[in-house]
């Protein structure tokens, strides 16, 4: 599989593609994200949301442990050909799991909102964002030469999890009124 979808992709190089790959892939990456992150916690908490606020800022940053232990436990070596020049594992793609966590938060926000106030199909369209968004990482990151398709997969099905967990111990915390 990881043959197949690389050199489909990969088939595709040009400057302009290259310089948006890379976008992508910085709207993506730990530290991007983590400054956003404690943006949104500072803002939850001056909102007297404090418990979100610790869990949103803890919860992410535990992708950066997960995404180390996971990568240190599989081995995997990166791509012949990378753009980037990163370094170290490349099972499961980082960018993919930091991008499922705060971007899927961002998600799980704006849904409950748009939902709260009948507004269904704005949620639907703010999730259709959302998984374009997220292919739209996981293609630059293979067109960049720093994953394998099964990488980018992987790291979406771990933050998948990892951001599905989180929801139930945030919502749990909501359910007795905590904020």
């Amino acid at each position: 599989m990881d043959k197949q979808i690389d050199g489909f992709i990969n088939g595709f190089h040009n400057d302009q593609l290259t310089s948006t790959a890379k976008v992508m892939s910085r709207l993506s990456n730990y530290r991007f994200c983590l400054i956003l992150t404690f943006i949104l916690a500072l803002c939850l908490a001056f909102g007297r949301c404090f418990l979100t606020s610790f869990f949103l800022f803890f919860g992410y940053t535990g992708t950066r442990l997960l995404r180390n232990f996971v990568k240190e436990a599989i081995g995997r070596t990166r791509p012949g050909k990378n753009f980037i020049g990163n370094d170290g594992g490349s099972f499961p793609s980082g960018h993919m799991l930091y991008s499922c966590m705060f971007y899927g938060f961002i998600l799980f926000i704006i849904w409950c909102v748009l939902m709260e106030n009948q507004k269904k199909a704005a949620a639907w369209l703010a999730g259709l964002s959302f998984f374009i968004f997220l292919g739209l990482v996981g293609v630059s990151r293979i067109y960049l030469g720093d994953h394998y398709a099964s990488d980018v997969l992987g790291g979406f099905f771990l933050g998948a999890a990892y951001l599905l967990f989180f929801f139930m111990v945030l919502t749990h915390i909501w359910k007795k009124g905590w904020r």
